[in-house]
């Protein structure tokens, strides 16, 4: 259970990674550093790391260890008790070809 340092230079403004969501990943990416780990479970929420302190004045990473919006995702983790709003104002992430 823990708000993770961010080594990587993928975002280089990011403090902090938080992730979760954790087991495998359905889209296997080739620059995924996860697949380095043999045998990854199945999605599950990790309960325990909703406790987690997300500090103050940290750039958090969320879910920098899978996708958290792949259709593998257990719907249990879609329709938790607690609801979250993610908004974005990029509208192209509605275009169709995306």
């Amino acid at each position: 259970m823990a708000l993770n340092k961010s080594t990587g230079n993928m975002y280089a403004f990011v403090s902090h990674t938080y992730n979760p969501l954790k087991g495998e990943c359905e889209h296997s990416c080739a620059y995924c550093f996860m697949r380095r780990k043999l045998l990854l479970p199945p999605l599950h929420l990790e309960l325990k790391e909703l406790k987690v302190n997300l500090g103050e004045g940290n750039f958090i990473f969320v879910g920098s260890s899978t996708d958290e919006w792949a259709a593998n995702v257990p719907s249990e983790c879609v329709h938790p008790s607690r609801r979250i709003l993610v908004v974005t104002h990029d509208t192209t992430l509605l275009s169709p070809s995306r």
